[in-house]
């Protein structure tokens, strides 16, 4: 998939790639198989449903007189940039680009192939040209295939993974050029649409829903897509644009099963790397020259609305009615704002049924708008297992619990200076509930981000209760990461301290005293094209209390290396071997005594037809200090426990109409053994309809002192059908279920993109205890969304 591309997908499967240290996050086979389960969403087939052929009236754009230097060997790509024309009358988005005002504008055509052929001619021809105005930015691309009639489309489920495996251009805009962050906006063949906030070269968000427009049109040379991107959706004020902006256009070319970039993002960096991007340039000239802007606001209302019921087990249901409002505003000089009232947390979405076999706590992603939106800002650490603020912790008495604390009202302030400084608070108030009394949650943010990709900053947290005396906690921290464009060499590193204020037990008399423990990490990697390694070293002190954070464990000292050889064969259709070995130990902080130790090691072949294979293994110890139960009732015992293991995986296409993952894991569990089974199914018959099925299955016998083994079964199950109605109406229907903790979820949503920026929502949801059959919780819920101007 491009942003992460179907063939560049599978190099993230490969045990060579992942983003915490070892023995904090899963090892490199477990990130295999996840990254190998995210990769089933995507799936793709002949075109059906697609846009009526349209003519072809415009020339096929030739080469820009003037596209820059050529790509040269080499780990990273030769700097690419393009210009803007004007647009004297915007184009109507209808795909179709036979508006006289598209051959005013320059094109460029010299893409070059990511993938299967590295630096590869592309087969077949692509070119895009781009206009501006005082509204927005317009983006038209031209598709050239020598099959026109086979060109795929069968995806228009909004932001479903499965548009990367038709055939689907990719929009990736950086408007400062901080070369960290970007915004993406895609369109496959039959109009479904993406977009999504990328962050770091690892972190993307496809939460975040954006406002712009998008069509595509079939002509007898291919095919055809237009966009037009507000200048408020990127956050630029036209009268002050930026003269450099970072940009470029990847094709997914899904009969070919290739990849092809305007400006190369060659591995490791993956496709979401703001480093990698060309550059866009001579905004402000163009704009200078532009008719005013016909609807520019400085300011937007959110404002949303819902109904409907809800009705926990064994009682009455009970009528749900609610209502809140967002406002933006575009504060001047590079900086915005948002003001929350009663911020909506009405759950439009769903997370998959999971069943937790580890001793720590599952991290769960962000999705309400108000903390998505500008969210690249208050990153901190590293998402996932360390990191010093992790919003959901804000309005929610846990993460993991998802129980809701009501916000009253919350503002954010952000932005970037012309100097690269950047600046962002956040302030929310919740309301008394669950014994949590009123509470202020704040994060103040700083980082100076220099031109080169790099960046130093600062961050502080403050939960402070409203009520009662303690409970205040407090943490701060500065992080850095320098990196250098066409540099391999990265370096990301952070220290924190945090102090704990504890409030005082009822019924104790006892002072208790803050808490003050630190955190810090180094991580340091070499991104070469052949040869990846990796060191990294974390401390995690046992008092650190970071009330607004994720840390999946502390108390540790963590030591890792990696190191990864991945040649590109070119020989009998395969692309790529990835050769990986770990090694991590785990010691007790403050003291040395071990804790965990592992070693692992993995290869995998991707074949240029999509096609994957990998065989991963690997030894070691692990410490379960506490008792603790798995389910209900399965007891995991306190001790030294080994953890060998052993895992073959494989896939088929994803671009093909039915795709299957497989893996068969064997390995020692907590001192007795498990195997697991686990598969991805997806079919996609039409754009009427997408189905897959995940399903796992841990046969697991634990240790029961002087009674034998504990010997039971974990499965779970999540069964996803969705259907794009039209390209603005699309229904989905999940049904999960996990037997160890016996629980079956149903649910149905309808959404409804009336207008740009307006939605409508239907979601209807059932839980049931599997063995009785008694409903646990049943809900609908109706809900409009919108945003005025």
């Amino acid at each position: 998939m491009s942003p992460v591309g179907p063939r560049a997908s599978s190099r993230r499967r490969s045990a060579a790639i992942s983003e915490g240290p070892p023995c904090s996050a899963p090892p490199p086979g477990a990130l295999a198989l996840a990254s190998a389960l995210s990769a089933a969403l995507l799936a793709a087939a002949p075109a059906a449903h697609a846009a009526e052929p349209a003519g072809d009236p415009l020339p096929a754009p030739a080469l820009d007189p003037d596209p820059g230097p050529g790509l040269a060997p080499g780990p990273g790509p030769a700097p690419k940039t393009a210009r803007v024309g004007l647009a004297t009358t915007p184009p109507t988005i209808d795909g179709r680009l036979d508006d006289a005002v598209w051959g005013e504008a320059p094109a460029f055509d010299d893409f070059v192939e990511r993938s299967p052929v590295l630096r590869g001619a592309p087969v077949e021809h692509t070119a895009f040209r781009l206009l501006a105005d005082n509204d927005a930015l317009y983006v038209g691309v031209w598709c050239d295939d020598s099959q026109p009639a086979a060109v795929r489309g069968r995806t228009t489920e909004r932001d479903a993974m499965a548009l990367f495996d038709d055939d689907a251009v990719s929009v990736k805009i950086d408007p400062t050029r901080s070369r960290r962050a970007l915004l993406g906006f895609v369109l496959n063949a039959a109009g479904g649409r993406m977009d999504y906030r990328a962050l770091e070269d690892t972190v993307w968000q496809i939460e975040v829903d954006l406002v712009w427009e998008g069509a595509v049109a079939r002509t007898d040379r291919g095919w055809t897509a237009e966009l037009r991107i507000p200048w408020t959706t990127l956050g630029v004020d036209p009268a002050s644009a930026p003269p450099v902006s970072g940009f470029d256009l990847t094709r997914d070319h899904s009969r070919l099963h290739a990849t092809y970039d305007w400006a190369l993002i060659a591995p490791p960096h993956q496709p979401i790397a703001a480093s990698q991007l060309g550059a866009l340039e001579g905004l402000p000239a163009v704009l200078a020259r532009a008719r005013p802007a016909s609807s520019r606001a400085t300011w937007a209302l959110l404002p949303w609305a819902l109904a409907g019921f809800d009705q926990p087990g064994g009682e009455d249901a009970r009528f749900v009615g609610d209502a809140g409002l967002d406002v933006e505003a575009d504060l001047g000089g590079g900086f915005a704002g948002t003001l929350t009232l009663n911020t909506d947390f009405a759950q439009v979405e769903v997370d998959d049924v999971t069943t937790n076999l580890d001793r720590f706590d599952l991290f769960l992603p962000e999705k309400r708008d108000f903390f998505l939106r500008d969210g690249d800002l208050f990153n901190f650490g590293e998402s996932g297992w360390a990191s010093l603020f992790h919003s959901r912790t804000v309005g929610l008495t846990a993460q993991d619990e998802a129980t809701e604390l009501p916000i009253l009202a919350g503002v954010k302030v952000g932005g970037r200076t012309p100097g690269g400084l950047r600046l962002g608070a956040l302030s929310v108030l919740t309301r008394p509930a669950h014994d949590v009394p009123w509470r202020l949650d704040s994060v103040l943010r700083v980082q100076q981000a220099f031109d080169n990709g790099s960046a130093l900053g600062v961050m502080g947290t403050w939960r402070q209760p409203l009520e009662g005396d303690g409970g205040r906690n407090i943490a701060a921290g500065v992080d850095g990461t320098w990196s250098d464009e066409g540099d391999p060499l990265l370096v990301r590193t952070f220290l924190a301290t945090t102090i704990d204020d504890p409030a005082p037990v009822a019924g104790d008399d006892i002072a208790r005293d803050a808490v003050v423990d630190i955190a810090g990490h180094l991580d340091v990697r070499w991104r070469g094209e052949l040869v990846r390694p990796r060191l990294g070293y974390a401390w995690f002190g046992p008092r650190l209390r970071p009330a607004l954070g994720y840390f999946e464990r502390t108390g540790i000292q963590n030591a890792y290396g990696e190191l990864a050889v991945v040649p590109r064969l070119g020989a009998l259709g395969i692309e790529t071997l990835t050769l990986a070995a770990t090694g991590a130990v785990v010691l007790t902080a403050p003291g040395s005594d071990l804790l965990d130790w592992s070693s692992e090691a993995g290869a995998q072949l991707d074949w240029e037809a999509g096609y994957w294979l990998g065989v991963f293994g690997g030894v070691g110890e692990l410490t379960v200090e506490e008792d603790f139960t798995l389910g209900a009732d399965h007891a995991v015992l306190a001790g030294v426990h080994r953890q060998d293991r052993v895992q073959i995986e494989a896939g088929t296409p994803t671009t093909e109409a039915v795709s299957a993952q497989v893996s068969v894991e064997r390995r020692a569990f907590f001192g007795g053994g498990a195997w697991t089974l686990t598969g991805s199914f997806v079919a996609r018959p039409g754009t009427w309809l997408r189905a897959q099925l995940d399903a796992q299955a841990a046969f697991i016998a634990l240790p029961v002192p002087d009674a034998g083994d504990d010997a039971f079964v974990a499965p779970t199950m999540n069964l996803r059908l969705s259907s794009g109605l039209t390209r603005d109406l699309e229904l989905a229907m999940f049904a999960g279920w996990s037997g160890l903790e016996d629980a079956v979820s149903l649910q149905a949503r309808l959404r409804w993109t009336f207008a740009p920026g307006d939605d409508l929502f239907a979601v209807w949801e059932l839980r049931l205890d599997d063995e009785t059959g008694v409903a646990s919780h049943h809900s609908f819920i109706a809900k409009v969304a919108l945003r005025l101007p």
